[in-house]
């Protein structure tokens, strides 16, 4: 297909309206385009960049040649840690793949014209409004413009992981409620601090954390209804903006718990002085009551008995994260991983059937039907994860046909292998995540975010230390000190990236 020029941002217009390209530099072409069905008739190739997903493509690469015999699919499949370089090579050579997954923020794929505006096709879809709430509420992929330039391609649900086995068995306690409010959950972690565990002897600590599970990213969501993203971002006030109030609260929060042994940050130096061993962890080892973890590491550690946690009767169930006694239940924010998929404007005429590509192998309900077929025996995927035992199908469903989300939640299993009431949690979690209100961490949804992290919130040094996380949890710092400073050069961020965005689309 043509690879006429770079930079482009293409408006596809119901019916037979023409389609406006502008580039960065300021020229103009206009084409014809109509948004339409998928076109059977004529021959076309397309090649899809992705990662990971390697193993169950193949397996329903099949299923789309039934659907579209014409229609060929050139898989690019680069590891994880390589993927963004990669991708960015191959448009640098101009062989940018028609339709592309993307690892963290989307901010450089803007600026260097590798998205196609997929406004048109995505609100004349139907299926799109059958999606995750969140995805449409909160406009994921418009990053501030009138335009969504990507869409959600890979949902991990996080989750606090309750050792229910450590609770129930060890420490002879009750399970909290399903429905616990932050403050029940204070309570909860706050209780095993100070203990040593029974069986081991070595110290319990009430929570571990992933990145993006810290406090200090679940507090401010949880404490304020309008909060709809990463470190206090709220559209209360009609524009994107920080309030990192609550953040200050949550990383104070954070700081007294590790000072108290609430909170454990399980790294390498507290292995070694805990445990003689760098690479034992409190989490797998039975001595943490909740790790606060994405989805995608229950599936390839903590629900794999390849791993060394089941071996240790540290046996996992999920709960959503916990909101505020005062926030109304239909304010409800939770917060997940969410990766986006775009279409490449050089993909020209054909940028419909890139369109359908990519719903069918990401977030789609008919490729989710297919890839149900076959995910029940894809029993390891070390191939890509190179974790023995891993599940392929760690991330959830975007679209809600129930269907769908009946299949995938039998992958699951019940009470096999553990103990009675294994089933009950996983059935309740996976009915609050298909009815919630989700958002995204930051850099997928805040234009400058990324910037702003690396320029002032972990490259400035405060009071002497290395980034504000580190004053406050290291140097004891309060939190309060900082916040607003860091709120304005947060918005600065934010409203000059954006700015670059609307120059480009305007030029």
């Amino acid at each position: 297909m043509a690879k006429s020029f770079k930079k482009l941002v293409c408006l596809f217009l119901v019916a037979a309206l023409a389609t406006t390209c502008l580039t960065a530099c300021g020229s103009k072409k206009t084409t014809k385009a109509t948004l339409r069905d998928f076109n059977d008739e004529v021959s076309l190739e397309l090649t899809y960049a992705f990662w990971e997903d390697g193993q169950i493509f193949e397996k329903i690469y099949a299923d789309w040649q039934e659907l579209h015999p014409n229609c060929k699919i050139v898989a690019k499949e680069f590891p994880t840690g390589s993927f963004t370089e990669s991708l960015k090579a191959l448009i640098s050579a101009g062989e940018g793949p028609d339709f592309f997954g993307l690892i963290g923020t989307p901010d450089f794929a803007i600026e260097q014209g590798m998205l196609l505006d997929m406004t048109q096709l995505w609100e004349a879809d139907p299926d799109s409004e059958k999606v995750l709430g969140g995805i449409n509420e909160y406009k994921m992929g418009y990053f501030g413009t009138d335009y969504k330039w990507v869409t959600p391609i890979k949902f991990y649900p996080a989750a606090a992981l309750v050792n229910k086995y450590l609770v129930e068995e060890t420490m002879g306690l009750e399970m909290p409620s399903t429905d616990w409010t932050w403050e029940e959950y204070e309570d909860f972690v706050e209780q095993f601090a100070g203990q040593n565990n029974p069986t081991t002897g070595y110290p319990l600590v009430g929570m571990t954390a992933a990145g993006g599970c810290y406090t200090v990213t679940w507090y401010p969501i949880m404490a304020d209804g309008d909060c709809i993203g990463e470190f206090g971002w709220t559209e209360a006030n009609g524009t994107g903006s920080y309030n990192m109030y609550n953040w200050a609260e949550g990383l104070n929060l954070q700081r007294d718990w590790l000072k108290a042994g609430v909170y454990c940050p399980a790294t390498s130096d507290y292995n070694l002085a805990t445990y003689g061993n760098a690479d034992i962890w409190p989490q797998d080892v039975g001595d943490n009551a909740v790790r606060a973890e994405w989805w995608y590491s229950f599936a390839r550690y903590f629900d794999n008995w390849s791993q060394p946690m089941l071996g240790n009767n540290v046996f996992y169930v999920p709960y959503m994260e916990p909101h505020f006694e005062e926030i109304d239940e239909e304010d409800y924010t939770f917060i997940g991983t969410f990766d986006m998929g775009g279409i490449n404007p050089d993909t020209g005429e054909y940028a419909v059937e890139a369109y359908y590509a990519l719903k069918y192998f990401t977030w789609g309900a008919d490729g989710w039907a297919d890839k149900l077929k076959y995910y029940d025996g894809m029993v390891e995927d070390g191939v890509d994860f190179g974790i023995e035992g891993a599940r392929a199908y760690s991330n959830f469903p975007i679209c809600l046909d129930d269907d769908i989300w009946d299949q995938f939640r039998e992958l699951w299993g019940g009470d096999d292998g553990y103990f009675e009431g294994r089933g009950d949690y996983l059935d309740d979690f996976f009915a609050r995540v298909k009815a919630a209100n989700w958002t995204c961490l930051g850099g997928a949804q805040i234009p400058g975010f990324g910037s702003w992290l690396d320029d002032y919130y972990n490259g400035q040094e405060y009071d002497g230390y290395s980034g504000v996380e580190t004053a406050v949890l290291e140097g004891g710092l309060d939190a309060m000190s900082y916040y607003k400073d860091l709120q304005t050069r947060g918005n600065e961020y934010y409203e000059a990236k954006l700015a670059e965005i609307n120059a480009m689309i305007s030029a």
